[in-house]
């Protein structure tokens, strides 16, 4: 197996994720549940923890059919640069203080969407959740690494079907759709 090889769930993989019906041990499952058709071998490798022994899980994952390779990348190389020029943005004038209140208020309804939106999606197991947004920074940035981390805990500990269903709402309150 290389850094660059992708793996890919069988469909024996697929029903374990679903109805853990071959009694995986929580590491491997965990493996599994990463296994997402994108990532490379070296990206899940950084993605787990050491002591996960993940290049051993993925061999025990394939030799127990339930993920195979499905591609491999080649060396990324560096896309050219897009060069496109833009019309200056027309901005008004605002005073002091509906400029330096505006985002504050935007950031607080979007954190309070999300929120609305684990809550509406996940039920009684959004706790966690909740306070991982509630304690998110309020920048873009911010926001957007707390989202994927949730969607990830999501995966993790409820299901990966609820994890689809939170990334499609909050995909929805941040007009990514």
């Amino acid at each position: 197996m290389k850094d660059h090889d992708i793996y890919v769930r069988t469909d024996k993989g697929a029903e374990e994720v679903a109805h853990r019906s071959k009694g995986l041990n929580s590491i491997c499952r965990h493996v599994l549940i990463l296994i997402n058709g994108q990532s490379t071998v070296g990206e899940l490798a950084d993605r787990a923890p050491d002591s996960w022994q993940i290049r051993d899980k993925l061999a025990e994952l394939e030799s127990n059919g339930l993920i195979s390779t499905g591609k491999t990348t080649k060396v990324a190389v560096a896309p050219a640069p897009v060069i496109e020029t833009m019309a200056d943005p027309v901005v008004e004038q605002q005073d002091e203080t509906e400029a330096t209140d505006a985002p504050a208020d935007v950031a607080l309804n979007l954190i309070d969407a999300l929120i609305a939106a684990a809550e509406q999606t996940l039920g009684g197991s959004a706790a966690k959740v909740v306070a991982r947004i509630k304690n998110s920074g309020e920048d873009d940035a911010a926001i957007k690494t707390t989202v994927d981390s949730c969607v990830k805990l999501v995966t993790l500990i409820v299901s990966e079907s609820k994890a689809v269903e939170l990334r499609k709402a909050f995909d929805q309150v941040l007009g990514n759709s």
